[in-house]
């Protein structure tokens, strides 16, 4: 199984939000607001919130490719036939493969940090999936990148796995890396062998 893990980040300069006016957090920015008490701390002593499958809020009739590279080992071919008798499969599988009911960007908005995002390419292009192909990666990514634009305080968490394709070639995956690379690189955090903290994400963005 192939997968990326993408550390995307950005900080603002403005002080917490946290004082005696404002008590609550905004989930939009609670890392920014929360600064003063993690800053010293390790990514790995935090539990962000996530979601699992968190590209399927929409899933299509369109069946993904098989994740193991063989469509004759998989289950496509048991729901073709079912649908060519008129056995409602969709109608059982669409309800249940949708995990979540928010855009990547409104689940950002919500307070998520990380992202399970599946990925399946259909011989032209790449897309989310849950058994059914959903949105383009792209579509998905545009969102991400749109809140790390208006937000520059939070950190995020993408990974991108599960790989579903039929024959999946190097250059497919170059092709899923240049999507990312196109819209997020800006935000991406170097590879790094050292354990690091919050504010230390801070000093290395601004060194960048």
């Amino acid at each position: 199984m192939f997968w990326f893990l993408f550390l995307i980040f950005a900080f603002t300069q403005s002080p917490s939000l946290i004082n005696a006016q404002s008590p609550q957090l905004n989930t939009s920015i609670w890392m920014e607001q929360l600064l003063p008490q993690i800053g010293n701390l390790h990514l790995y002593d935090i539990t962000l919130p996530g979601t699992h499958d968190a590209a399927s809020f929409i899933i299509t009739s369109a069946l993904s490719p098989d994740p193991a590279g063989d469509p004759l080992l998989d289950d496509i071919i048991l729901f073709q036939i079912a649908e060519q008798f008129g056995i409602p499969v969709q109608d059982i599988i669409i309800p249940w493969a949708e995990s979540q009911n928010r855009t990547l960007y409104e689940q950002a908005l919500d307070g998520m940090r990380y992202f399970d995002l599946r990925a399946a390419f259909n011989g032209s292009d790449w897309f989310s999936y849950h058994f059914d192909l959903g949105l383009s990666i792209i579509e998905h990514l545009t969102g991400l990148q749109k809140f790390l634009q208006t937000h520059t305080s939070e950190i995020l968490i993408i990974e991108v796995s599960h790989f579903a394709a039929t024959n999946l070639t190097k250059d497919d995956l170059n092709g899923l890396r240049k999507i990312i690379m196109d819209l997020l690189s800006q935000w991406l955090y170097p590879r790094s062998d050292n354990f690091i903290t919050i504010n230390d994400c801070k000093k290395i963005k601004e060194l960048l």
